[in-house]
């Protein structure tokens, strides 16, 4: 039906022509079928039953059902139930809407979305736009403990940290291999942590166990309310690529206490390419939470497998549908993009500047390295005994950290004060102080000297969880 230049005035069923434009002011008008307007339509009460096609100028109140094709300009007041499809320039001030795809929301001062999509992304349902993941260093970007491309094993059921913040444990009779890579990584992403059997275990034994994890700390976890009534939904996304097809588990623990768990399955098919995955999880509204650790199972006994996909009350690790990824030493696993955040959506990973993201990783591990960047300190020994100086951290640390000299120092004397000769030096201890400050000693044993040192030497502090 097309109609041009006819006005209908309500139960009057008067039907008169106007060149120009469609106009209904009676709250009882109403259109079914398909109209095609080639002017415009001023439609102030009622409901349009049907598909719009072609432009409207002018308000539009009441419900619209069906699509909208062309452009519309001025308000609608009311529900709209279908699709609009403008080619032309919407401007839209107050927006309320289930699902929105592929539009831009430029000029928008209110928008209620359950669901938003643009350009293929999609964004956070609740919580902010930005500092969205929970997670540190999940573009795997910092690694303070090794070089690139360089292996190190983790066995005798140790946790051990590769990249930071992320470790790994392995307790069966092989070895597992981690490495900091930049030779596999997806798309937007230059880095991945690596793992593979060094020595394989093509047959687990009771309690074997191999996996990587990440623990959230109180500060940063405390928030979500798990434990209460309020315990918030989590989605937990990554990318991963590996060589032994099957289903891997993830399981998430309260880490103070170790008496709540869920498990979730994953299944890859795909042993080429780099598989997204998204798990949400639902806030655990019993136990004690203060600290969340998550576990990517690499290998687990049968006795520490449970059902997947609900609350449980012990430490379970896995389904009895895990595979056994120690079985050989041609397996690999690699990992990348991981993020946590509020609620059930999954947005595009939150890339950091390496600025940030270092200075985040040091609250918990910082490795001074200082053999071309001498640290100079005031030591006067008489007849064997030691002075130090105290110097400070790069980062206030999560607790007083454990020090450990790595690597003794060459050592410098900037300045002799006593008229002695030479000095005979020992050794360089390093000890925290707190969580800011830490003590640099040294021993020279020559009797009576007073000299200003520089040290160069490798030295770490590890407040790891």
């Amino acid at each position: 039906m097309r109609l041009m230049g006819i006005q209908i005035n309500g139960a009057t069923d008067t039907i008169s022509a106007s060149d120009g434009s469609l106009s209904v002011s009676s709250s009882e008008s109403t259109f079914s079928g398909i109209a095609t307007f080639t002017s415009g339509l001023n439609v102030t009460g009622g409901n349009v039953t049907g598909d719009l096609t072609g432009n409207v100028t002018g308000n539009v109140t009441g419900n619209v059902t069906g699509n909208v094709t062309g452009d519309l300009t001025g308000n609608v007041t009311g529900n709209v139930t279908g699709n609009i499809n403008s080619s032309g320039v919407s401007t839209v001030t107050t927006l309320n809407a289930t699902t929105i795809s592929g539009v831009s929301t430029i000029g928008v001062t209110t928008a209620t979305v359950t669901t938003l999509t643009v350009n293929g992304n999609a964004y956070p349902s609740v919580g902010p736009l930005s500092n969205r993941n929970i997670l540190i260093n999940g573009g795997m970007t910092v690694c303070q403990r090794f070089g690139l491309n360089t292996a190190n094993n983790i066995n005798n059921a140790t946790h051990t940290y590769h990249v930071d913040r992320f470790k790994a444990y392995n307790d069966n009779t092989g070895i597992l291999q981690g490495e900091w890579v930049n030779t596999e990584f997806p798309e937007g992403f230059r880095y991945s942590l690596k793992y593979t059997p060094a020595t394989a275990v093509p047959s687990l034994a009771s309690s074997n166990l191999s996996f990587i994890s990440y623990v959230i700390e109180e500060k940063d976890f405390e928030r979500f309310r798990w434990g209460t009534a309020d315990a918030q939904t989590l989605t937990l996304s990554f990318k991963v690529k590996t060589n032994k097809a099957g289903t891997y588990c993830v399981a998430f623990f309260n880490a103070n206490t170790f008496n709540r768990y869920y498990i979730t399955e994953v299944s890859i098919t795909d042993t080429t390419n780099w598989n997204d995955v998204t798990i949400t999880v639902p806030g655990d509204t019993t136990g004690t939470w203060s600290m969340m650790r998550i576990n990517w199972t690499l290998a687990v006994a049968s006795n520490l497998q449970g059902s997947a996909d609900t609350w449980g009350s012990s430490i379970l690790y896995g389904t009895s549908n895990q595979v056994n990824f120690m079985d050989s030493t041609s397996n690999e696993f690699y990992l990348t993009g991981v993020q946590l955040e509020v609620g059930t959506v999954a947005t595009p990973f939150e890339h950091r500047s390496y600025g940030e993201e270092l200075a985040l990783c040091q609250r918990y591990y910082q490795k001074h390295t200082t053999s071309s960047d001498y640290r100079v300190a005031a030591i006067r020994s008489n007849g064997g005994s030691t002075q130090g100086t105290i110097q400070y951290l790069y980062r206030t640390m999560r607790i007083q950290p454990n020090t450990s000299v790595i690597t003794q120092p060459s050592i410098k004397i900037v300045r002799q004060l006593d008229d002695v000769t030479g000095a005979a030096y020992a050794t360089l201890s390093v000890s925290a102080k707190n969580e800011n400050e830490y003590h640099m000693t040294a021993s020279i044993a020559q009797s009576g000297a007073s000299q200003i040192l520089a040290f160069g030497a490798v030295y770490d502090f590890d407040a790891e969880l």
